[in-house]
């Protein structure tokens, strides 16, 4: 039971979202903008949200959450260049006669599925205890499962990441630092993060191809074209394979099996 409610009589509901790089908005379902300690939570005009509503089973709640992007503090480009994906919903209950935040914490969401509409956003909030629903353990395949860094795999990224700037730009994809003196194709699954520019803060975004003179072409472009001089962080990337494991000097951590006979080769039968 919770240690503190909000005054029924007064109660009215708040949503702070939280993005990966920190940046906050904040709603209150309320006529007027509530100040609650040094914050402000912005009126419901200018955007809604449905109604949640929870059980005593593992079944996920989901709030759809629609508003008008400049009215909400949320812009389009910041919409459509990914600082919102996978930001952190925190909703919870207070009284509007004496308004503060996380009076009576209701459920924390992940921001989901979001679309734009015109001038309008629409996006899904899906509740934290979704994770209890999600088949865990591990499939066995040829290729390691571990991320490249992670804990399981044990590779410190720091030896293989390099800084530096760039020196010519094609487009949003596809760019070049000529001081990158690695030979072709080192970097080829790795990722890329601007640290300066109008992409800084975004997130990192996989190399597809790395060739000679340092150039690189993205799977996906970046939001904003990137500009000469923009300061980057790259990280080498990981084929998940043996052999790539063994030139990482990592083979003891290796979680594929290569070796697993597959379906066909059981079914073989005499000379087959």
């Amino acid at each position: 039971m919770k240690s503190h409610v909000a005054d029924y009589q007064t109660r009215i509901y708040a949503l702070r979202i939280v993005a990966r790089d920190s940046t906050t908005v904040r709603f209150v379902g309320y006529p007027h903008d509530l100040v609650m300690g040094a914050n402000t939570y912005q009126s419901d005009a200018g955007y809604e949200f449905s109604g949640f509503s929870a059980t005593s089973s593992t079944s996920p709640s989901v709030i759809d959450l629609e508003g008008i992007l400049s009215a909400a503090g949320i812009s389009r480009d910041q919409m459509a260049s990914g600082v919102w994906d996978g930001a952190k919903a925190f909703l919870f209950a207070t009284s509007w006669t004496d308004p503060t935040e996380d009076e009576e914490p209701i459920a924390q969401f992940i921001l989901g599925k979001t679309h734009i509409r015109d001038d309008r956003f629409a996006c899904e909030l899906m509740q934290l205890i979704d994770a209890v629903n999600q088949e865990v353990g591990r499939t066995i395949g040829a290729t390691c499962p571990w991320q490249f860094g992670g804990a399981e795999c044990g590779v410190n990224l720091a030896t293989h990441t390099v800084t530096g700037a760039l020196t010519s730009v094609t487009d949003a994809g596809l760019f070049a630092d000529s001081a990158i003196a690695a030979a072709a194709g080192t970097y080829d699954g790795g990722t890329i993060e601007f640290t300066s520019g109008d992409n800084a803060g975004l997130r990192a975004l996989e190399v597809q191809k790395h060739t000679a003179g340092g150039a690189l072409q993205l799977f996906l472009p970046f939001h904003y074209l990137p500009q000469v001089g923009d300061a980057y962080e790259l990280i080498r990337g990981c084929a998940k394979t043996r052999a790539a494991c063994k030139t990482y000097s990592n083979i003891a951590n290796f979680g594929g099996f290569p070796d697993q006979p597959t379906s066909n080769m059981v079914n073989k039968v005499g000379g087959q």
